[in-house]
């Protein structure tokens, strides 16, 4: 490759933005046959062990230095490198996309390579620091770092602010002739080398024409030095210097190439709040708070209880010194404790690694933003009592709280961010609210609490934290703080619907800061305990309101209509997940380009909105609930879209296939952000084969939300009423893979056939292509849409007592509900809220509910437990 000083004139041309695909090809053909780097490398890394190379480009680098006992795996944030990488050869290292600002993986590697430049295209300091924490976080210690930096030479630093000119020429057998032209300007007071590529491609033969692009480009221009105190700065130990690929020693204002070795360092860990709770000791928390009930606990165990042992009759010989939990001490014994889902392992709690795919260092982050968000909350509780409410950090509370709930967020530095963001935003309003005469003088640690300056380091505090064991000595007492917890996550969620489709209430957002402050006192009873977790269930009821009216405001009520379940040939895009907005936007993005737009999970009832059903390229539904999407996804031919949560971890044979948006993340994948610029979607989905042939495999009926059953009312009442329907059965909620959710599908299948079954939420998945038939011309399976869409069943129930002039517990109804995660929770408090009793909840009991305060639910409420078999309690309902 030979490089031109003089250029001569710079002639007067207009020039086409230069295309990623297109670049990528460019970069491919230029430099192929470039090897000059690779003896630094090589000679620098371990022989064996993990390699990751940042910024892999096409993988060239990558495929030289990778061996039999050598293991690179690339990253690089543009999918047209990552697929070239791809269609050269096979290549011998793993690839996915990745920004290197946001660094997230599992495992840990020996050595992290920077190659060619890479780290001057982050321009911002702060950008740079993050790459390198980044870095640092997901090396072994004493890891090497390797690194090719550029650093202003003479003639930069003897023409500043001058544009000076290179060109070089190269070959493609398709391409023709490609001349590069490179303009550099060096600015010396802030440091950055502006960079202008140009190509003009001449072709050698045929029809084509010269064609003519350009791309800018901003590099930091830093001296060594700052980039060695940088580097010591983010914990790194330069080793090495060099001045050029012969590995001649490195001579400031000689060069302006700088390769650097440098070591991790192992710092003394920051340092941390003191935890509050270090044991439980009964004894001393009876003292303040008296346990729920009559029966005893020794500390704070929760019982391994299954369905059976939930009915009312066994509570008082439950006891939890018969059935121990694991939360006691499990900082000492485990690195993470878990119990906010259904399928939390053993029926106590995910010790090692969630059963959703949460790492232990997730589970410590999402704690320690929940520890973040209460100090927070405290800040905003008296802001309010001064006139301070700042809409920006009701955003951010209810989006964080979100981003903690079930099979949503799994991206470490996303918490960080999070973390650190809630952190600074409480800073930020206790001037405020100081300003205003408001006090900022807080009993409560989370008040004062500060977050490590490292990835590393947040993980220490928040698996040191322990978050469960600080919400109060009690056990029963801690049990209702934790169903609160997870409540207002799933309140947090609704909120966070409603306020994207531009429907906000303030009281919504004054009692989730109230809930979260109330959290840390340790001075509350069990009245003021129930009494907040039934609140939180009513406030809920106004959330899913205010997202009922964003979702039929937007794109008008839903209305029967029958969605195919087979497939058309065509490109494809899966969209899982709930928001109807992202699906909206990527609809109108996709208009016009041969892609069929398929939905998944609790996405099928949005093929009922009027205003989503116009776009004649959205087709049909693909597969059934989200525990499933590991078997069904490596078969979908194109690219898939999680929104919101319910997203699985991905296997690698459909990893590169799979993007996420809004809240959802995982290690990667890539992520379209705030922007819903879904292109790189979409190239995936037109790079991907499609479905090759049409497939009819039937067709199921949605969109029976409450406009369309209270619209034939009449119909329904006059079936009450000459008992043509005989009951009403609710069976809905969350599905799972745990065994016993079969009873379910067992269920809808013995409902006789003069009762009408109303279902919602991807419980539905276990039966919803049944053919149930109808009764007087109104289908027997009603599918009133998703999880939140539980507004519309509660305002079906409520017009049906009205009709009937009775309650909603006098009605011939009878709820059977599953439940898995948060929002389902929420749902159930909501229907506590409401006086609803006689509900059966399955398939096992919520670990983190004790059996004192399980026997307050079953006095007050009358909850029970789904039967051993759906006989008994079509039996017991039916009579």
């Amino acid at each position: 490759m030979q490089i031109y000083d003089d250029y001569g004139d710079e002639p007067v041309d207009v020039f086409q933005p230069l295309p990623e695909a297109l670049y990528s090809r460019l970069y491919a053909v230029e430099m192929a046959g470039f090897a000059d780097d690779i003896d630094f490398y090589q000679a620098h890394l371990p022989a064996a062990g993990e390699v990751l190379e940042i910024a892999c480009g096409t993988c060239r680098l990558g495929r030289a230095l990778a061996t039999f006992t050598r293991r690179v795996t690339g990253i690089d944030i543009s999918l047209p490198m990552l697929r070239r990488a791809g269609e050269t050869g096979r290549p011998s290292c793993r690839l996915a996309a990745m920004d290197m600002r946001q660094l997230a993986f599992r495992i840990r590697f020996d050595a992290i390579i920077i190659a060619y430049n890479s780290l001057n295209l982050l321009v911002a300091e702060d950008d740079i620091r993050a790459c390198l924490a980044g870095c640092r976080a997901v090396q072994k210690d004493h890891g090497r770092l390797l690194l090719q930096l550029f650093v202003p030479g003479p003639q930069l630093l003897r023409q500043p602010g001058k544009k000076l000119f290179q060109f070089q020429i190269f070959d493609d057998p398709q391409l023709g002739r490609i001349v590069k032209e490179i303009l550099r300007v060096y600015d010396p007071e802030f440091q950055i080398l502006e960079l202008e590529e140009r190509y003009r491609l001449r072709p050698t033969g045929g029809d084509a024409v010269n064609e003519d692009f350009a791309q800018q480009l901003r590099l930091r221009a830093w001296p060594a030095q700052t980039w060695i105190d940088i580097l010591a700065g983010s914990g790194f130990s330069v080793t090495r210097c060099f001045g050029g690929y012969d590995l001649s020693p490195f001579i400031s204002g000689t060069g302006s190439i700088l390769l650097v070795v440098a070591d991790r360092s192992c710092p003394p860990a920051p340092p941390f709040f003191r935890k509050k709770i270090t044991s439980l000791d009964l004894d001393q928390g009876e003292a303040n708070n008296p346990p729920v009930g009559s029966s005893s606990s020794t500390d704070g165990k929760h019982p391994t209880t299954d369905r059976h042992q939930f009915d009312k009759q066994h509570l008082k010989s439950v006891s939890s010194e018969d059935n121990p939990s694991r939360i006691h001490n499990t900082i000492q014994e485990d690195a993470m404790f878990c119990n906010q889902c259904e399928q939390t392992a053993q029926g106590t709690g995910c010790t090692k690694i969630g059963v959703c795919g949460k790492t232990n260092e997730v589970a410590g982050l999402q704690d320690l933003l929940t520890y973040a968000l209460q100090g927070l909350a405290l800040v905003a509780v008296e802001g309010r009592k001064v006139g301070v409410v700042d809409q920006a950090i009701n955003r951010f509370t209810a989006e964080a709280t979100f981003a903690c709930l079930t099979n949503v967020d799994f991206d470490p530095l996303r918490f960080q961010n999070w973390i650190s963001t809630a952190v600074e935003l409480r800073e930020g309003l206790k001037k405020k609210v100081a300003a205003a005469g408001g006090t900022i003088d807080f009993a409560a640690a989370t008040a004062t609490y500060a977050p490590a300056a490292t990835l590393e380091g947040l993980i220490a505090q928040g698996q040191q934290l322990d978050f469960i064991t600080t919400l109060d000595p009690s056990p029963d007492l801690r049990s209702l703080k934790q169903i609160t917890v997870y409540g207002l996550r799933g309140l947090a969620a609704y909120t966070d619907h409603a306020a994207i489709l531009g429907q906000e209430d303030d009281s919504v957002y004054a009692f989730i800061h109230q809930a979260l402050a109330d959290l840390t006192r340790t001075d509350l009873g069990l009245e003021t305990l129930v009494g907040l977790a039934l609140k939180c269930g009513e406030v809920n009821l106004k959330a899913m309101g205010l997202l009922d009216a964003g979702n039929t405001g937007t794109y008008g009520h839903p209305v029967p209509t029958p969605v195919p379940l087979g497939h058309k040939t065509g490109k494809a895009i899966l969209v899982s997940g709930h928001d109807l907005k992202d699906l909206d936007m990527l609809l109108q993005q996709t208009a016009g380009k041969g892609i069929n737009i398929y939905t998944h999970g609790e996405m099928l009832p949005t093929h009922a909105y009027p205003g989503l059903k116009k776009y004649p390229h959205f087709f049909g539904h693909y597969g059934t609930a989200w525990q499933n999407q590991q078997k069904e996804l490596p078969d979908f031919p194109g690219a898939i879209l999680f929104t919101t949560n319910c997203i699985q971890k991905p296997q690698e044979s459909y990893k590169a296939n799979v993007f996420t948006t809004g809240l959802v993340g995982w290690l990667d994948v890539a992520h379209v952000g705030p922007d819903k610029d879904f292109t790189p979607v979409i190239n995936r989905a037109l790079a991907l084969p499609g479905f090759t042939e049409d497939a009819d495999r039937g067709t199921v009926l949605t969109g029976f939300a409450r406009n369309t059953v209270l619209g034939v009312a009449d119909k329904v009442i006059e079936g009450v009423k000459s008992k043509a329907i005989r009951h009403f059965f609710l069976v809905g909620g969350c599905d799972g893979a745990k065994p016993g959710r079969n009873y379910y599908t067992e269920l809808v299948e013995q409902i006789p056939a003069d009762c009408m079954v109303l279902t919602l939420a991807c419980g539905k998945f276990r039966f919803f292509d049944k053919q149930l038939g109808d009764i007087g011309g109104i289908p027997r399976l009603l599918d009133v849409g998703q999880c939140n869409d539980a507004y519309s069943a509660i305002q079906i129930a409520v017009a049906l007592a009205g009709a009937f002039n009775c309650g909603v517990n006098d009605l011939p109804l009878s709820l059977v509900l599953s439940w898995y995660e948060q929002k389902a929770v929420v749902i159930l408090l909501t229907l506590f809220s409401l006086g609803i009793k006689d509900i059966r909840l399955g398939p096992s009991l919520p670990a983190f509910i004790t059996p004192n305060v399980l026997n307050v639910l079953v006095e007050n409420f009358a909850v029970k437990p789904i039967a051993a078999t759906p006989a008994e309690d079509l039996r017991a309902i039916l009579g």
